[in-house]
């Protein structure tokens, strides 16, 4: 199940791509799955609409990553992503859900799905120096706080907060860098990422998209 890319995506894409991200509401793309949604805040939780909105083809990209709760949650949505038009997927044991890694869970498997083969791969925050324990990082932060620490870690101010926060930016920038083969190794990765933060082309970068964001209200 998905949508070809129409003309407001490419818009968007245009749009931002010298922005080097884009986002696309699926709401926006799809009256039925705004209609569901009512529904699903009424009800109070999860729903196979939360699955089925991260699936969607709603840009040509050719890799997919896809978070999961567990590795049953995983084996179930395998197939179907192998149905769909991506020519390779990563789908991931993130946190809550998400594509992010936790560093303070002893080892994360991630499945490397194609279209005939399925591979596990597991990963250990520790065997890169980079594990940490759950009790540095703040339960139910503020908006006002996560934005004060993404700030900070792209102006390289680490503090005793952030710096648990920035080894999982590391981790997870790392982990992406190798499984798209962008780095050939996990150790490899987190050197690039930390030079690329270090600097400070991050920082100019997300300045550069408020000072449009900005302009375009």
């Amino acid at each position: 199940m998905y949508w070809e890319p129409c003309k407001a995506v490419s818009a968007v894409r245009e749009k931002d791509v010298e922005r080097g991200v884009v986002f696309s509401d699926t709401y926006q793309r799809s009256e039925a799955l705004d209609r569901l949604y009512r529904i699903r805040d009424e009800i109070g939780i999860r729903t196979f609409i939360n699955t089925v909105e991260k699936l969607l083809h709603l840009i040509e990209t050719d890799i997919l990553f896809f978070g999961v709760f567990h590795k049953k949650a995983a084996e179930t949505i395998i197939p179907l992503i192998q149905s769909l038009p991506y020519e390779e997927a990563f789908v991931v044991q993130g946190i809550e859900g998400s594509e992010d890694v936790p560093v303070f869970r002893n080892s994360t498997f991630v499945y490397h799905v194609q279209k005939d083969s399925v591979e596990t791969l597991t990963f250990r925050p520790a065997d890169y120096g980079l594990n940490r324990s759950k009790e540095l990082f703040p339960e139910y932060p503020s908006v006002h706080e996560q934005a004060g620490w993404i700030n900070n870690i792209l102006q390289n101010n680490i503090d005793d907060v952030t710096e648990p926060l920035y080894a999982q930016v590391l981790f997870n920038a790392a982990l992406r860098l190798y499984l798209v083969k962008q780095a050939s190794s996990i150790e490899e990765g987190i050197e690039t990422a930390e030079t690329i933060l270090k600097s400070g082309g991050p920082w100019k970068r997300a300045e550069r998209w408020r000072t449009q964001e900005e302009r375009e209200r």
